[in-house]
């Protein structure tokens, strides 16, 4: 009996696949292919971004990718766009400019997301 493949694009077997530390490598390469970007560096795997209070939102990113000038990039894997996704998204960049430190900095410090 043959077992069938399953699709890298699917978000599980993409996780499986990309966010092991060893494969770091593949994923780097692969950003690069489809967004001609230069990667400095990359965190993989679960990172949560907290909720600030009991009815707030959480989030959970599977790949953080920082550019050579310093930019940071959410990477979403998605295969059906639904309308919500815009919002989700907006919530994500966000979210990613509340947690940069600027004490002492004012808003100016703030890298692009």
């Amino acid at each position: 009996m043959e077992i069938p493949l399953l699709k890298p694009v699917i978000d599980y077997v993409f996780i499986y696949i990309f966010t092991h530390k060893s494969n770091e490598k593949a994923l780097i390469s692969l950003l690069h292919a489809i967004l001609q970007i230069d990667i400095k560096s990359i965190v993989v795997g679960p990172q949560k971004l907290p909720r600030e209070g009991p009815f707030l939102k959480s989030a959970t990113l599977d790949v953080v990718a920082t550019l050579h000038d310093g930019t940071i990039i959410n990477v979403e894997m998605q295969m059906v766009f639904y309308k919500e996704y815009i919002d989700r998204i907006l919530y994500y960049w966000a979210k990613h400019f509340t947690f940069q430190p600027i004490i002492g900095q004012g808003h100016g410090g703030l890298v692009r997301t």
